[in-house]
């Protein structure tokens, strides 16, 4: 290719050709001279997915990245394998809208530089992660099918941050044949609890609890799927939250117009307390109080007199009863969700 980031230009320009088909296609640059590299193989996104991929929707079935760059970047393409080797880049090397069948990263123990690698809205099949193959790791959008990771006491493959946004990862088979069970998240999760890079950790961690769900029976299994349901197994310390919000308003739904409550008959009832005997918004504080006393004391409705209000029917006794389990029980996904995210000892 010479020297000349004219020819750089021209190289560029011919290999993202749309009509273009190449079976074997190589990024090898020689030094920063070069300048920066971006090929824009497609305007949009392609539609071809990971697990259909032929050499006639391909823009290269094998396409090799070696060398040293300024910066690249690299939109749009479509690719069956991609081996990943540069020498060296100052900035980090990013895919866009890529589809590939395999991206292969290299070993490089025995180098000085680790490449770092953002992935935006690409589809891959399968990534392979050998170990210490890269320092900083990103993916935002798009998908992986199979990760091919390094056992849990092998060197890590990562050196800086690790970070994944709204990345599709399968759990099953029925989502993606390439999918090979847990062990990957299983291995993956580890690397990253190394580093203490609890989030990334976490991620991989649900999503092996995910995919052993399948294996579990009974009580475990049902255990796995209410923990994953209702708080993503830790991820997500906000959701048992809504699920708790929206418990207590159907709940106060449900007693306003077939059980509001009743005053306790041995209580009297002076000042702030007197709105429960009210006819209009006595029935709407009743209904509103009684989820919370249910919450601080599940089975309080059938044992504890002192209450101000209590249940009128006893399926109203019995569902405040459900409601205030299953309510306790969302506190104790939040509490541990929290702990998991913040990594409290």
């Amino acid at each position: 290719m010479g020297q000349s980031p004219d020819l750089v230009s021209a190289y560029i320009s011919l290999v993202t050709r749309e009509e273009k088909h190449w079976s074997d296609l190589r990024f090898d640059s020689p030094n920063e001279a070069m300048g920066e590299w971006s090929l824009q193989f497609h305007p949009q996104a392609t539609t071809v997915h990971y697990n259909q991929v032929t050499i006639e929707s391909t823009d290269a079935w094998q396409l090799s990245i070696s060398g040293t760059f300024k910066a690249l970047e690299i939109a749009g393409l479509t690719a069956w394998n991609i081996h990943f080797n540069p020498d060296s880049c100052n900035q980090p090397i990013r895919f866009v809208n890529c589809v590939i069948g395999k991206l292969i990263l290299i070993n490089k123990t025995n180098n000085a530089y680790r490449p770092s690698l953002e992935l935006q809205h690409c589809w891959i099949g399968t990534l392979v992660l050998p170990t210490e193959c890269t320092k900083n790791l990103t993916i935002e959008g798009g998908g992986i099918a199979n990760i091919d990771c390094p056992p849990a006491d092998s060197p890590n493959p990562f050196k800086g941050a690790v970070i994944f946004k709204d990345v599709f990862f399968p759990t099953t088979v029925k989502q993606t044949g390439l999918f090979e069970g847990s062990q990957a998240y299983r291995s993956l999760h580890s690397h990253l609890k190394k580093h203490d890079n609890i989030p990334a950790a976490n991620l991989m961690r649900a999503l092996q609890l995910r995919s052993e769900r399948t294996d579990d029976q009974g009580f475990t299994r049902l255990t796995n799927w209410t923990y994953g349901t209702f708080a993503e197994y830790g991820t997500s310390p906000g959701r048992p939250l809504l699920w708790l919000l929206g418990l207590y308003l159907f709940t106060c739904a449900l007693l306003y117009f077939f059980d509001q409550g009743m005053v306790n008959p041995e209580l009297k009832y002076v000042g702030a307390n007197a709105i429960l005997l009210d006819e209009n918004g006595g029935r709407m504080t009743r209904s509103a109080l009684l989820p919370l006393h249910s919450l601080v004391n599940p089975f309080g409705i059938f044992f504890d007199s002192r209450k101000l209000i209590i249940p009128a029917t006893p399926p109203g006794s019995i569902l405040l009863t459900i409601q205030g389990l299953c309510s306790d029980l969302l506190v104790l996904m939040t509490v541990l969700s929290i702990r998991r995210r913040f990594k409290a000892e």
